[in-house]
C-alpha cells in the first residue's frame, strides 16, 4: 500500500540529490537548484527544499552533516532502480514518487529543521542564473 507522507516536490528534491553517493561531500546548493531545474524546469522554493530534506532525513534515505550530505544504502537503492527504469529524464522524479511512496515512513520522526534560508536559496540561485547566463 503506498502512502501519502512524501509529496512530488519531495521526489524533487531527491532526484536532484542522485549525484551524491554513499560517501560525504559538501553540498552545493547551487547544483542542487541546477539539477532541479534541469529536471523540472522550475526552481524550488526554500520551503520544497527545507520539507523535503526534513523527510529525506526522517526516512532515512540522506544524512546531512556539517554542510555534507550523503546517500544511506536505502537512497542508493532507490538511486540505482530509478536510474535503470525506462523513461527519459522528465520520468524520474515521477518514478522517484512512485518508490519513496512504497517505504513504510510514520509522520512523527519528522524534524522540522531549517537546512537552508532565504539568504543561501537567494545566493544559490544568483550564482545558477549567473553560471548559466555564461554557457
Amino acid at each position: 500500500m503506498d502512502n501519502e507522507f512524501f509529496e512530488f516536490s519531495d521526489a524533487w528534491v531527491m532526484t536532484s540529490l542522485f549525484m551524491y553517493d554513499s560517501k560525504f561531500q559538501e553540498l552545493i546548493l547551487t547544483h542542487v537548484i541546477a539539477n532541479g531545474d534541469v529536471l523540472n524546469h522550475a526552481i524550488f522554493s526554500l520551503d520544497e527544499l527545507n520539507k523535503g530534506f526534513n523527510k529525506l532525513i526522517a526516512a532515512n534515505l540522506i544524512k546531512f552533516e556539517n554542510d555534507s550530505i550523503r546517500l544511506t544504502e536505502s537512497g542508493l537503492e532507490i538511486k540505482a532502480k530509478v536510474s535503470r527504469e525506462k523513461g527519459g529524464l522528465f520520468e524520474r522524479i515521477n518514478n522517484t514518487l512512485k518508490r519513496l511512496q512504497k517505504l513504510n515512513i510514520y509522520t512523527s520522526n519528522i524534524r522540522e529543521q531549517a537546512f537552508f534560508d532565504e539568504k543561501d536559496l537567494e545566493n544559490a540561485y544568483n550564482l545558477y542564473k549567473k553560471s548559466s547566463q555564461q554557457q
